[in-house]
């Protein structure tokens, strides 16, 4: 399964998407996800990405999109695209270390998921908001709430066949 994830520099989750077949390609996830990204971009942002975004500066979106960049068989990848490459992934290693948190936490990522799609992006979406909702608690827990004043979501019973009700 391949979820696309957009985090700001505070390590907190700004947008999950659905989870998609692992062989959707990261750029092609990236347009289809982009009318829900762009509303929230400013020009000003800058948004830095691995590799299976080479080829993002072809297309239009706000802001500057900054992927890291990939060895070419027939050119010399020089110490200045090595020097890029690691100031790309200063930035995206609290970003991959968060996923890898929350993964590890809710078992996500780690065995082939054998059930509803559905299921697994609501999954990684209720893990990605506990991270925030942890972070915002280590952050200031002076203000942080400790009551729930929302509804009560019913959880369905599961009934297996031939079990009434």
């Amino acid at each position: 399964m391949k979820v696309t994830f957009v985090m700001d520099l505070q390590k907190n989750f700004l947008f999950v998407s659905e989870a998609k077949p692992a062989a959707h390609h990261d750029i092609f996830r990236l347009r289809e996800v982009m009318p829900l990204i762009a509303p929230n971009l400013s020009p000003n942002d800058v948004i830095v990405l691995d590799k299976g975004y080479t080829g993002i500066n072809n297309d239009k979106f706000i802001g500057t999109w900054i992927p890291k960049r990939r060895h070419k068989k027939d050119e010399v990848f020089t110490e200045e695209d090595k020097q890029i490459n690691r100031n790309i992934e200063s930035f995206r290693r609290p970003v991959e270390d968060q996923i890898g948190e929350i993964s590890r936490i809710f078992s996500m990522f780690q065995h082939k998921y054998r059930h509803e799609r559905n299921w697994f992006t609501k999954i990684v979406r209720f893990a990605a908001a506990v991270a925030n909702l942890v972070k915002q608690h280590q952050h200031d827990p002076a203000h942080f709430s400790t009551t729930w004043t929302g509804p009560l979501a019913e959880i369905p019973r599961h009934v297996s066949k031939g079990e009434s009700v």
